[in-house]
């Protein structure tokens, strides 16, 4: 059981009349451990009420056929596939040096879910204005000012 002790308040607090409460740390933690045990207790005993009260009331679901007769055709398993702005290709897909790992897990989350792994396509508005270098080290971008890009190559 836990006592709150009261006493009055004291000149010193400077506040009118009126009692001022006073609990040890002790006193503090007891109480909320007791308001816990109270809150577990009318928890349990609503969910004991909503258990016997639902109990009762059962719900047959019909049964499903394996394939209903308006249904689509099946998938084809490689139909999973991804654009990539043209722009950003060696950001996702990395090279040999500095592979991006996390887009090749991902790929290879697909190929086990799937059995096959995704058509990737370069895409973007970035691919429309790109231009082949035969002498480019890498993929080169031209950018404005802003950070904005007029063109790959």
């Amino acid at each position: 059981m836990v006592v709150l002790v009261v006493r009055p308040c004291d000149q010193a607090d400077r506040r009118p009349r009126g009692y001022k409460y006073s609990a040890t740390n002790s006193d503090v933690h007891c109480l909320q451990l007791c308001l816990r045990m109270l809150l577990k207790a009318h928890l349990l005993c609503a969910c004991s009420v909503w258990e016997a009260v639902f109990a009762s009331q059962l719900v047959t679901l019909p049964k499903i056929s394996s394939r209903p007769s308006n249904a689509s055709q099946i998938l084809d398993r490689s139909l999973a596939s991804l654009s990539i702005e043209f722009a950003f290709l060696d950001v996702f897909g990395g090279n040999n040096s500095n592979p991006n790992i996390l887009t090749r897990e991902l790929m290879q989350r697909l190929v086990e879910r799937t059995g096959v792994g995704p058509d990737i396509r370069p895409g973007g508005i970035t691919i429309d204005s790109s231009v082949f270098s035969e002498h480019g080290p890498s993929l080169l971008l031209a950018e404005n000012p802003s950070g904005g890009i007029y063109r790959s190559t």
